[in-house]
């Protein structure tokens, strides 16, 4: 799978877009301990994500602060 980088927060997040046309946002999480979540957006994630630069602040805030909810949607890159 290619990914290209479509926007990168250093530290936070990088969302991706396979050479599918799926978007993939991995979300750096934990404290001593980090790890990467790697969650493909839907069609409807990734349109807003795209069209509203808040829409990822807000959706990887959401993710660090539960990260067991999204952890089965991880996928490996």
């Amino acid at each position: 799978m290619a990914l290209a980088v479509i926007v990168q927060k250093k530290w936070t997040y990088t969302l991706y877009k396979d050479d599918q046309g799926m978007f993939v946002l991995s979300v750096l999480c934990g404290g001593a301990s980090m790890y990467e979540l790697n969650i493909p957006l839907s069609t409807g994630e990734a349109q807003s994500a795209m069209d509203d630069a808040g829409f990822l602040d807000g959706l990887v805030e959401t993710i660090r602060a539960h990260p067991h909810d999204y952890a089965e949607k991880s996928i490996r890159i």
